[in-house]
């Protein structure tokens, strides 16, 4: 998707505030992973694609009668993506699973993504920093990197261009849950 040149001082200024909410995340309460949760829920929510979609946070589920459905094979991930559907058992399209960014987490692909790609077919796995798309089967549909950790300073980003934003909003715009 391109975006005029208005729609980017929009999405450049939303780049700012999504720095400073990480970097002080970092500083204020040593960047828990589920820090980020609100943050990036507002983020997929606030696309088209993410319009069309259910995303709820199932992070502190627990197995239940009620929940199975909502369970993977590699457990629960921290937010699972329904069709949007007033329906107690809606279509699941995929599912996020979120890390707190650090030096030693760089998005590895692990057993519980493996699970979580079977499980849910379609899987954002991000730190905030780092995102990437996965479909069943497929390497990495796009990796998009929005800054690292500086080795210097573990409370500090070293932030990529805002191009690299523009290409996320992009990118989840058109993200296509259902297929």
């Amino acid at each position: 998707m391109e975006f005029t040149e208005q729609e980017k001082k929009v999405l450049a200024d939303k780049y700012e505030t999504f720095k400073e909410e990480i970097e002080l995340a970092m500083i204020q309460n040593c960047i828990v992973e589920c820090e980020l949760y609100s943050l990036l829920a507002e983020i997929i929510r606030g696309t088209k694609s993410g319009k069309e979609i259910s995303l709820r946070d199932v992070s502190v589920r627990r197995k239940t009668k009620l929940s199975m459905w909502l369970h993977g094979a590699a457990g629960f991930p921290d937010f699972v993506v329904l069709k949007r559907e007033k329906k107690r058992n809606a279509t699941r399209y995929g599912c996020v699973e979120i890390k707190c960014p650090g030096k030693s987490n760089i998005l590895r692909i692990t057993k519980q993504i493996r699970g979580h790609i079977i499980s849910y077919g379609r899987v954002i796995y991000t730190n905030g920093l780092q995102w990437k798309f996965y479909r069943v089967d497929k390497e990495p549909v796009k990796v998009i990197v929005l800054g690292r950790i500086d080795p210097h300073n573990q409370d500090s980003v070293i932030w990529e261009p805002v191009d690299n934003w523009y290409e996320l909003m992009s990118f989840l715009e058109d993200w296509n849950w259902k297929s």
